[in-house]
């Protein structure tokens, strides 16, 4: 089996898993699908794969999980593709929805 294709299969399954409510089952597969990605040296997929997980830590109100996650892919697009591009733009924006939170969370 090609790698592509087991990325794509441990990212199905770990949203398959988070939306049936299992977060550390999405968490793992997920995680399983980093460690693939950064076998093939591959930055944008590792962003795209961290950005992922890091939606699921903010769903499942981790957000001081997510901060670091979001800053990580960040730095992976802007090193490879640069600043100017969609996946950038979406990465910053979870990463400020995140940082909000986390310094919310972090108050109370």
């Amino acid at each position: 089996m090609c790698a592509l294709k087991t990325i794509k299969e441990f990212c199905r399954a770990g949203v398959a898993a988070h939306e049936s409510g299992d977060a550390l089952g999405a968490e793992f597969q997920l995680h399983q699908a980093y460690v693939w990605a950064k076998g093939l040296k591959s930055p944008v997929l590792e962003a795209k794969i961290l950005n992922t997980m890091a939606v699921f830590a903010m769903a499942d109100q981790r957000p001081a999980k997510a901060v670091p996650m979001l800053r990580e892919a960040r730095e992976k697009v802007a090193a490879r593709v640069g600043r100017s591009n969609k996946l950038y733009a979406v990465i910053t924006n979870n990463l400020i929805q995140a940082e909000a939170t986390f310094g919310r969370k972090g108050a109370a």
